[in-house]
């Protein structure tokens, strides 16, 4: 399979939008197509053509990227009677986070239809997808992985290669996601504790970046959203909480203990219930705030 200068791309949110744009600007030609119609205009003026839907925009172009909110949109997407199954599509990528059980079902059903399926979840954020920093995890069609890796490479500074059976990129990124959800919660709490008992916030997110406990959420998500308490990282609670029961249920499915995973889901269970659904995963400091009686911000 040979790549050309032509792709589709069906999903223009918060990650997607910014991967039209990187690869209009590395001058491929780019069909896209989403519900909203905001977005597709704003892509058409970067430089895309639209497409009436699903079905269009994978009649457009051999190759289709997803990047979907849900397994089941994507699979709708691949599979319905308007979707890609059965276009004129020869390969398939699905950049979201659908979770294996279904991104092999998929696979199976576009098969039977001669189109290649290759899961490449991605991960790095709206600010990876701005910068092109993204990693990638692959796994599937051989042929169809280096026939599109040029593409990814315009998105993603890390592509994993992780073999030819579909799903095993997804299971790295929901492995990776649910380790992200814990640093979340477990970082918020930890900073809620200090500042209660005393320790100025700035200082105790310098201690922790130059020791043990230092990760991503307390070297970028802490002090550019929690300390400042803009709470705009720009990820909804509701996406992180559907990547932590997806790694729950698939761990359950092959036997793996998840003993932290399901107080990570338990809590992030209770901020749904409490109306953080569409609120900014980052505000979920607020909760560990009130409880603890203190503020982030120091003014």
């Amino acid at each position: 399979m040979a790549a050309t200068g032509r792709l589709s791309f069906i999903g223009l949110g918060g990650m997607g939008a910014p991967m039209v744009r990187r690869l209009l600007e590395a001058h491929y030609e780019v069909t896209v197509a989403d519900l909203n119609p905001q977005v597709v205009e704003a892509a058409v003026a970067h430089g895309a053509t639209a497409a009436a839907g699903a079905r269009a925009a994978a009649d457009a172009s051999e190759i289709v990227m997803v990047c979907l909110p849900t397994p089941e949109i994507v699979q709708a997407v691949a599979t319905d009677a308007e979707g890609v199954a059965g276009s004129s599509a020869k390969i398939f990528v699905d950049l979201s986070t659908s979770g294996p059980t279904v991104t092999r079902r998929i696979s199976a059903t576009l098969a039977e239809c001669g189109i290649a399926y290759v899961d490449a979840p991605v991960s790095g954020g709206i600010s990876g997808a701005i910068e092109g920093s993204l990693a990638v995890m692959c796994s599937g069609d051989p042929a169809a992985i280096e026939a599109v890796e040029p593409m990814l490479k315009v998105i993603g500074s890390r592509i994993f290669n992780l073999g030819c059976e579909p799903g095993l990129g997804q299971v790295a990124k929901l492995a990776n996601n649910l380790l992200g959800a814990t640093f979340l919660i477990a970082t918020m709490e930890a900073l809620a504790f200090g500042v209660r008992a005393g320790v100025d916030p700035n200082q105790l997110i310098n201690i922790i970046n130059c020791s043990t406990g230092r990760s991503f959420v307390s070297e970028v998500v802490i002090p550019g959203a929690v300390l400042t308490e803009s709470f705009d990282i720009g990820t909804p609670t509701e996406m992180l909480h559907k990547d932590v029961k997806l790694c729950l249920a698939e761990a359950e499915a092959v036997d793996a203990p998840m003993w932290m995973g399901s107080a990570t889901g338990q809590f992030y269970n209770f901020a749904m219930s409490q109306g953080y659904a569409r609120a900014d995963v980052t505000s979920l400091a607020k909760i560990f705030g009130e409880w603890a009686n203190i503020r982030y911000r120091l003014d």
